[in-house]
């Protein structure tokens, strides 16, 4: 029983495979991430960081299916309490994210003037 409740895994994604993945405040990997897809009822709050700067996150819930109900027969009734899954796949939208060519335009009052 217990080793049903852990089996497979939700993968995480961000369209940037530079962008780092932050999962409730804890550093999971680069581009691409895992997360325990079986469980106990929980929220996983997911981001993607590019350059220090958030450029997504996402609110995901593991939810009751049919696998849940399948382990709640067969554990009589346990798995109504552990058998919730996250999405296999789980995609982070992400917003333009900062490169690090991506420079401040030059300020054309900071220049010395030009005297023809």
């Amino acid at each position: 029983m217990l080793c049903m409740s852990s089996c497979g895994m939700s993968r995480i994604t961000v369209n940037d495979p530079n962008a780092e993945i932050f999962v409730n405040n804890v550093y999971k990997g680069k581009g691409t991430a895992e997360v325990t897809r079986m469980g106990f009822p929980k929220k996983l709050h997911i981001e993607a960081k590019c350059n220090n700067s958030t450029v997504g996150s996402i609110i995901v819930k593991r939810k009751f299916d049919g696998v849940s109900l399948l382990m709640s027969i067969c554990t009589r009734g346990y798995g109504f309490i552990f058998s919730f899954r996250y999405p296999k796949n789980i995609l982070i939208p992400i917003i333009d994210a900062p490169t690090e060519s991506a420079k401040p335009k030059e300020n054309i009052w900071m220049k010395k003037p030009v005297w023809k």
